[in-house]
Formats: C-alpha cells, sequence, structure tokens
C-alpha cells in the first residue's frame, strides 16, 4: 500500500522540491510526471519546467516478497509567475537626431511590444524614429506566455524639441525689418533677452533697435534660442540712408555725423545707444551740418548712432576702438 498526500499548488520559477511517498513495504518509490513540460522528475526530486497541470504518480512494482502496490497519482498545478517591466526614463530629443533603441526590459526575459498614440514618431521593433516635434509617450507592454502572467504595462513620455530655429532678415535698411522663423508654429520672439509679449508669429517687423531671437515650443517641449541678431531701423526715408555720412568707423575718439539729406538749418536730435537699445549719450545737430560727438569713454565694441528730423529717423552702426 502506498501513502502520499496532496502535492501543494506551485508557481513558475519555485525552486525543485522532493516527494514523500511511502510503501507500507519500505521498499523504495518511483514517481513519473505524465507531462514533462510541466515538471520532471528524477528520483524523488521534481524540476518545474513550465506552467500547466500535470499528474505525478506514484509506484512501487513489489519483489519476490510483495506485490505490486496500486499506483497512487496526484495533480500537481503549476501557476503562471508575475513579471514585470523595467524602463527607464527616456532623455529629451531634438528633431533631426537619429533614430534610438528603447530600453525597457522585461523580468521573464521575453520580448517587450512598444506602441504609442502619438504621430510624432513612428516605432519598428524597438527603435523609434523622430518625426516632428512635441511631447511624445511610449507604452511597453509584454503579454505573457504559458509560464508567466501579462505584465502591468508601463508608460514613459519624452520631448523632441524643435532644432535650433534659423532666422531670416527680410526688408533690409527700413523702417521695418522682418525677421522670419523657420518654424511655422510655436514662435516667440525676444528683443534684449526679454519677451515680447504677443510676438508668436513666424514672422515679426522691427521697430526697435535691439538684439532679436526666437525660440519655439510644441507642447511644453522647448527649443533653444536661435543665434542673437543685433538690428538696428535704419531709416524711415530709405534713400537718407546714403546721404547721411558717420566717420571715422571704427572710431576711438570722436565720431562724426554728417546731416546732410534732413532738412537745412532745422535740428537733429541724436542718441547713441548700445545693441541693447541703451542710450549712451545724447546730442543736437543741425540738418545739413556736421556734428562732433565725444566717444572716448565709451568700452570698445558695437553701438547704434540714431539721427532724427521730425518723422525722418536714421541709424548707422559703428565700432569703438581702443
Amino acid at each position: 500500500t502506498l501513502f502520499r498526500s496532496a502535492l501543494p499548488s506551485k508557481t513558475f520559477g519555485d525552486a525543485a522540491f522532493a516527494l514523500t511517498a511511502t510503501a507500507s513495504s519500505s521498499l523504495p518509490i518511483t514517481y513519473t510526471s505524465s507531462n514533462t513540460a510541466v515538471a520532471t522528475v528524477s528520483g524523488s526530486t521534481v524540476t518545474i519546467v513550465g506552467g500547466g497541470t500535470t499528474t505525478i504518480t506514484a509506484a512501487q512494482t513489489g519483489n519476490t516478497n510483495y506485490n505490486p502496490a496500486t499506483s497512487v497519482p496526484q495533480n500537481l498545478t503549476v501557476s503562471k509567475a508575475n513579471q514585470t517591466i523595467t524602463f527607464t526614463s527616456i532623455a529629451d530629443k531634438t528633431l533631426g537626431e537619429a533614430a534610438f533603441t528603447l530600453p525597457p526590459t522585461a523580468s521573464s526575459g521575453l520580448p517587450i511590444q512598444y506602441s504609442t498614440t502619438s504621430n510624432k514618431v513612428t516605432i519598428a521593433n524597438n527603435q523609434i524614429t523622430l518625426v516632428s516635434a512635441g511631447r511624445v509617450i511610449i507604452t511597453a507592454a509584454q503579454i505573457g506566455n504559458s509560464n508567466f502572467n501579462a505584465a502591468t504595462s508601463v508608460d514613459q513620455s519624452f520631448c523632441i524639441k524643435f532644432g535650433k530655429p534659423t532666422v531670416t532678415l527680410s526688408n533690409p535698411n527700413t523702417a521695418s525689418p522682418t525677421l522670419t522663423s523657420n518654424a511655422s508654429t510655436g514662435n516667440q520672439w525676444y528683443r534684449n533677452g526679454t519677451l515680447i509679449s504677443g510676438a508668436t508669429n513666424p514672422t515679426f517687423n522691427i521697430t526697435q533697435a535691439g538684439i532679436y531671437k526666437v525660440q519655439v515650443q510644441v507642447d511644453d517641449c522647448i527649443s533653444v534660442f536661435s543665434d542673437d541678431l543685433p538690428l538696428i531701423v535704419t531709416a524711415t526715408e530709405p534713400k537718407l540712408v546714403d546721404q547721411v555720412q558717420l566717420y571715422p568707423n571704427p572710431a576711438s575718439e570722436e565720431l562724426i555725423l554728417n546731416l546732410s539729406g534732413f532738412e537745412t538749418k532745422k535740428p537733429v536730435a541724436i542718441s547713441i545707444v548700445d545693441l541693447m537699445g541703451r542710450q549712451m549719450k545724447g546730442a543736437t545737430g543741425v540738418g545739413g551740418e556736421e556734428v562732433r560727438v565725444d566717444i572716448k569713454e565709451f568700452t570698445s565694441g558695437q553701438y547704434v548712432a540714431v539721427m532724427q528730423q521730425g518723422t525722418n529717423r536714421v541709424a548707422k552702426l559703428f565700432v569703438k576702438k581702443f
């Protein structure tokens, strides 16, 4: 007679365990597994191979003194193991960068499936190709198999930033030069490092001297700034640009302004400003004449001489040297 207790339930990944059936004859027991894809038996040790159900049968074939015992079967159920996905954060990218490989892994070692609802990327196997700027959410999933339950999916989001914007200048040497960003949406223009409220179109008309740049935002993804673009507004009457002369340029101690082109005998307001638009010195001249401006105390660099008579205005760039 064989005596054997029921087998405890197991989970895939559990350690091997020993069987403990006994025979009333005290003769040795032999064991077999009906499904070796679930468990195998070596001697009295059961090794779990996969999830599912198998029947472990204990037998004793007898000897010269004992008849064979009636075999005793016991069901062994091996449950699927749980698994987890490790999906580390994805660093922000810049549009134009090469495709990159996704990093997630499953504790089971099973392959990860990747998906997204975004049209800003494409996914092929485990590679992401950047298509357009904006925020993207990637989902990593593992659906499981006969040995593992499905993993809880994990999301990671990252930004695709617009590349460094480029700015083109049109209508130079006019009262209102135009700046144009290469980004069709998401622009924000700055003057002298300060945000210009409402200046969010691809084009921006300049009415003040200063250093201009643009930044592009799509969703919450913000690009780097474009290169600084120092600009001056040259004239409300373009012909004045050639008639009004400024020399020497570069200048070290004194700047001479020839106010030809302005109406003669009438005052001309003169302002020397830096490229940030800050006034450094003011003076007054007369149309048709020359005026000298002392610039010895200026540090070396670029400045703008702005001359205005009524509605006529001319701005000229010059360099102060030591």
